[in-house]
């Protein structure tokens, strides 16, 4: 081959022709897809959140409102709340018969304390049952024994119950 010949060859060679750049895909379809999925999750979290939390701040705002009563009826008046609380439990059938030391082992195992059994909670089995409690508590207890339930019923909510 001749150097005319290759140069002839070369000359009708078509140029490198690059591909076209590929077009972004649109993206606002899917960003809002994301957005609407995102905020439907966060409202339904929102409520579910709020329904299970409602059980546990009606109580402390009762539990705080009721240290500013007589420490006789503050004291049978938190007891009911303590039932109305434990009610919340799937065992109603269980828990309406439950008194004395049963009744402070059931508080304990539903809390996940020993606050009852073992603490200033103690004060809620029998002798709030009878005819003429005598609940004597100083006042430093009796503070101590609310701050306790509140803490109580706040780790209660963070757990989900």
């Amino acid at each position: 081959m001749s150097t005319q010949n290759t140069a002839d060859l070369l000359s009708q060679l078509k140029g490198i022709h690059l591909p076209a750049a590929p077009v972004a895909p649109d993206l606002t379809p899917m960003a809002l897809a994301i957005l609407i999925c995102t905020l439907t999750a966060l409202i339904f979290l929102f409520r579910y959140y709020q329904k299970k939390a409602t059980w546990h701040s009606q109580a402390i705002s009762e539990l705080r409102h009721l240290q500013s009563h007589s420490p006789p009826d503050a004291a049978l008046q938190t007891a009911t709340l303590l039932r109305r609380i434990a009610l919340t439990d799937d065992r109603y059938p269980v828990i309406r018969h439950l008194h004395g030391e049963r009744w402070l082992q059931y508080l304990d195992g539903f809390f996940k304390t020993d606050f009852f059994t073992r603490g200033n909670g103690r004060m809620f089995g029998e002798a709030l049952y009878q005819k003429s409690p005598s609940v004597t508590a100083s006042p430093s207890v009796t503070a101590s024994m609310y701050r306790d339930l509140i803490k109580l019923i706040r780790r209660k909510k963070w757990q989900g119950q």
